[in-house]
């Protein structure tokens, strides 16, 4: 039953995407509630990733700069393992972010059941690899995992 409605669902999914916007009628009220639904939800997510961005650079700005003064290279390999820990809790609040934007629009085209929270028929839109190379994943923690690598250099003792 499920695989079945998954599929249907599917279809009817990407003739929606060929569906001109303007042609649709107007929204009712159960569907404004449900777009409101699912915009409580992006923004949750949202505040999560900031979140985890604050923490993330507070932890490993806190332990690379504690390896640096007392020249403790081990100080300094925790705080790059916090910035992988942080990163991919990152892309995971941002992937789910992604497929319910993907929600949000074929809500608000009309094109899924009213009151329908089911984002994973995007998944194959939204792919993991594309949102962990992202500019949001890779700009932050990327110069963040580079200063720990510099770190982790200045704290070995000659």
């Amino acid at each position: 039953m499920s695989q079945r409605w998954r599929s249907r669902h599917r279809q009817s999914s990407e003739l929606c995407h060929d569906r001109d916007v303007a042609e649709r009628e107007q929204l009712t009220d159960d569907q404004r509630k449900h777009l409101e639904f699912i915009q409580a939800v992006i923004a949750r997510l949202s505040t999560a990733s900031s979140t985890a961005k604050g923490w993330g650079l507070t932890v490993a700005l806190a332990a690379y700069g504690y390896s640096a003064s007392r020249t403790i290279p081990f100080v300094a390999v925790l705080g790059l393992i916090s910035v992988c820990f942080f990163a991919v809790l990152d892309s995971y609040y941002l992937h789910e972010e992604r497929l319910f934007r993907e929600l949000y629009n074929d809500a608000r085209k009309g094109c899924i059941d009213v009151y329908s929270m089911d984002k994973n028929v995007y998944k194959n839109r939204c792919p993991r690899r594309q949102v962990i190379g992202s500019w949001s994943i890779v700009g932050f923690y990327g110069p963040l995992a580079l200063v720990g690598a510099l770190g982790l250099f200045w704290a070995f003792p000659y």
